[in-house]
C-alpha cells in the first residue's frame, strides 16, 4: 500500500497555463573506464571528470564518445554538474543494462538540483528498439518530481531518426526534446594518442552535452523562459549531416535541428519537446520548463505552511507569498501579459477553491493560472517597392 505523507503537492489540472537556484544543473549518464563510483558524482570541470573516471588517462575508442561529449560540454562554458557511471563493460542491448538505470530513480529524486538528463552512450544501443527503450526511460525518470527535463539524442541517420520521431508512441513526451545531427568536434590529436595506429581524425560526439551548455547561456543570460535555440556553439566543425537530409518540412515533426550557417556558425534551430501537442506548455522547451520550475519552487513555499491552520490568515499569507514570487516572474520577463492580472491569477479560499469537507479532510486547495510567452519561429517580411 502507498504510504501517503501530508506536505505539498502539484496537480496539473490547478495549473491550468495558457500557457533561486540553479535551473540547469545537468546529470549524465555514460560508460567509464574506472566505475568505482556507483553513485551521483558531482564534478566541477572537465578535469575533475577525466580524474575520477578516467584516471586521470585518455580514453580508448569505446568509451570517447562519452569522454569528448563532456569535454565539448565544458567546452562550450558548462558548468559543474553530475555523472553515473553505468560502468566499465560496454554492451549494446538495453536489457544488458536496464538494471543500472534503476537506482537512478531514487538518487534523481533525491538530489533535487539536478534539473537535466542527458545520454549520450544511448548511441551504443544496437536498435531502434532499445533506443526508443531508453528514451522512455529517461522520460519517466522526468516525472518522478518537478524540474526536470531530458536532452535526448537520435541516431545519426536520417531516415532512422525520422522514423523514431514520427511512428513512436512516448509517455512523457512533453518532458524531453530531440536535437539532431551528430557533431564534429577538434579533437584528433588526443584520440590519436589514446589509439595509436590510428590517424588523427575529427571526433563526432551526440550534441546533447553541448545543448545542455547552450541551455545553461540562455538561462542565465536571458531567463528560463527564453527559447535554448539560435545560440552558436563553439568547437564544431561542422554537424554531419545536411538538414536537407532529414525531412522537407522540419517544422511539422518533433525534432529540433543543429544547422551550419555560412559566416554565423553552427546554431541550434529549434526549441520543441517530442509532443505533438499544439499547446504552449507541451510544445516548447522553454515553457515546460518554465512551468516545472514554478512547480518546484511553487511547493518549496508551500511547505512552510504544511500543519498551520487552514484558515483565511494562512490563506492570506500563503496567497501573498505567492502572488510576490510570480510578480517578481512576470517583471523579469517570464510570462505574457501587459498587466498583473494578465499575467497570473490565484485563486484560494473556500467557496473558491475549496469546500468545507476539504478543508475538514486537511486539504489547502490553490489555483493558479499562468500565461507563458510563445518563441517567434516564423518571422515573414512582406516587402512593397512604390512607384
Amino acid at each position: 500500500m502507498l504510504n501517503q505523507q501530508p506536505g505539498v503537492s502539484i496537480n496539473h489540472s490547478s495549473i491550468i497555463s495558457r500557457e533561486a537556484p540553479q535551473t540547469a544543473v545537468p546529470l549524465f549518464i555514460g560508460y567509464t573506464e574506472s566505475d568505482d563510483h556507483q553513485d551521483l558524482v558531482e564534478i566541477t570541470s572537465f578535469e575533475d571528470f577525466r580524474i575520477r573516471f578516467f584516471n586521470d588517462l585518455l580514453p580508448t575508442e569505446q568509451y570517447s564518445k562519452f569522454y569528448y561529449s563532456i569535454k565539448h560540454y565544458f567546452d562550450n562554458g558548462g558548468q559543474s554538474g553530475f555523472v553515473f557511471s553505468l560502468g566499465s563493460e560496454v554492451k549494446g542491448g538495453w536489457l544488458a543494462i536496464q538494471d543500472k538505470f534503476t537506482p537512478l530513480i531514487a538518487k534523481v529524486e533525491a538530489e533535487d538540483s539536478i534539473s537535466l538528463l542527458a545520454f549520450p552512450d544511448i548511441i551504443k544501443l544496437e536498435t531502434l528498439a532499445d533506443h526508443l527503450l531508453a528514451w522512455k526511460h529517461l522520460l519517466a525518470v522526468c516525472q518522478v518530481r518537478s524540474g526536470l527535463f531530458a536532452i535526448l539524442d537520435t541516431p545519426d541517420t536520417p531516415i532512422i531518426a525520422q522514423k523514431e520521431l514520427l511512428n513512436a508512441e512516448i509517455p512523457g513526451d512533453n518532458y524531453g526534446a530531440a536535437y539532431w545531427p551528430h557533431l564534429e568536434t577538434h579533437y584528433p590529436d588526443t584520440y590519436a594518442a589514446a589509439n595509436p595506429g590510428t590517424e588523427a581524425t575529427n571526433i563526432v560526439v551526440p550534441p546533447s552535452a553541448a545543448v545542455i551548455a547552450a541551455i545553461q547561456k540562455v538561462d542565465q543570460g536571458k531567463g528560463l523562459w527564453c527559447a535554448p535555440a539560435n545560440v552558436t556553439l563553439a568547437q564544431v566543425n561542422n554537424p554531419t549531416r545536411s538538414h536537407y537530409g532529414f525531412i522537407d518540412q522540419p517544422c511539422e515533426i518533433a525534432v529540433n535541428l543543429i544547422r551550419d550557417f555560412p559566416g554565423r556558425g553552427t546554431k541550434i534551430w529549434g526549441c520543441r519537446t517530442l509532443s505533438k501537442s499544439t499547446q504552449l506548455v507541451s510544445r516548447y522547451v522553454q515553457t515546460r520548463r518554465l512551468l516545472s520550475y514554478c512547480e518546484q519552487q511553487l511547493g518549496l513555499l508551500g511547505q512552510q505552511f504544511v500543519y498551520e491552520p487552514n484558515n483565511e490568515l494562512t490563506w492570506y499569507k500563503l496567497k501573498g507569498l505567492v502572488n510576490n514570487w510570480l510578480y517578481e516572474l512576470w517583471y523579469q520577463g517570464a510570462l505574457a501579459g501587459d498587466i498583473e492580472d494578465d499575467a497570473f491569477q490565484i485563486s484560494l479560499g473556500l467557496g473558491e477553491t475549496m469546500t468545507q469537507e476539504d478543508i475538514l479532510a486537511g486539504r489547502m486547495l490553490m489555483t493558479i493560472k499562468l500565461s507563458p510567452l510563445a518563441p517567434a519561429e516564423f518571422i515573414e517580411f512582406s516587402l512593397v517597392f512604390a512607384q
